[in-house]
């Protein structure tokens, strides 16, 4: 063997060239050796070539089989995300229809209910009105009948005042009447008992009943004035009594009146806030279905 720097050496035994006693026949031998394990190297190194390519090969067909495997559940799984996305899909479109089927439906139940309230408050409202009309009626009903009734009570009454005065000042005139020729045949008789057997007796008693007539006409005068004034005080009393009574007749009618025109004007007012306040409920309702509507639809499962 040579050295790079020349020197060489026994390829047997390793000395230096020349100073060994190895034979040709040993280097044949060893390089019969050398071939056979040349030989047996790249034997073994072609079996080991051979081996590492199968295992290549298998470790190829491995990793072609797990790529295989890995695309195929790749499309696998890209399959069953498209049929989970359709189905989500599907799934998000009924649940949508849904909700707009029940929306749409509560929509329906919710203006239905609107326009039941909105007729049972008319029909309120008429109702109403129509008690109100005949409580009106009732009251001028009663009223009609009760002003005749107490106009009528109160002129019988007045009129048998009046009659009973009357009866009583007929009475005392009667009395008055009675006394008066009474006194007067008293006085006659007592005249002519003195002036009996005198001359111009019946003159003289003619003259003096004549003079006491006129003095009774004078008192009957008194009396007769004061008779009129007092029968035309009850007069006059009776008649500020039957005005005071019409006028109270005519302030009743006037107040039944006035009390049907403030509550004709308080339900009015009243309807007209009732049918406002109606329109904003059904109005606010109609808000919040919408608003829950909207969040059914953000509403993700």
């Amino acid at each position: 063997m040579t050295c790079r720097c020349k020197a060489q050496f026994c390829y047997i035994c390793g000395l230096r060239w020349r100073t060994c006693g190895c034979t040709d026949t040993q280097l044949a031998e060893i390089q019969q050796q050398a071939t056979t394990r040349r030989h047996e190297e790249t034997a073994r190194t072609a079996r080991e070539a051979a081996e590492a390519e199968e295992v290549r090969i298998a470790l190829q067909q491995v990793a072609d089989f797990e790529r295989a495997e890995a695309e195929r559940e790749a499309r696998e799984a890209e399959a069953r995300m498209r049929i989970e996305e359709e189905r989500r899909r599907r799934r998000e479109e009924e649940r949508i229809a849904a909700v707009n089927l029940r929306f749409h439906q509560l929509t329906n139940e919710l203006d239905l209910l609107h326009d039941v309230q909105r007729v049972l408050i008319a029909e309120r409202y008429e109702f109403e009105q129509e008690v109100t009309k005949r409580e009106r009626y009732d009251a001028l009903d009663t009223l009609s009948m009760r002003h005749p009734q107490e106009v009528q009570f109160l002129g019988t009454e007045s009129r048998s005042k009046i009659a009973d005065a009357e009866h009583k000042f007929d009475m005392e005139y009667q009395a008055r009447l009675a006394e008066e020729r009474r006194i007067e045949d008293n006085y006659v008789d007592e005249l002519r008992d003195y002036w009996k057997g005198k001359p111009e007796s019946e003159y003289k008693v003619r003259e003096a009943r004549d003079e006491l007539r006129k003095d009774q006409d004078k008192e009957y005068r008194f009396w007769d004035a004061y008779r009129r004034k007092q029968l035309q005080a009850i007069s006059d009393g009776e008649r500020r009594k039957m005005d005071a009574l019409l006028a109270k007749q005519q302030s009743e009618m006037k107040a039944l009146d006035g009390r049907s025109k403030i509550d004709e004007v308080e339900w009015k007012r009243k309807k007209w806030a009732e049918g406002k306040w109606m329109e904003e409920v059904a109005r606010e309702r109609v808000a919040m279905l919408q608003v829950q509507e909207q969040e059914e639809y953000a509403r993700t499962e």
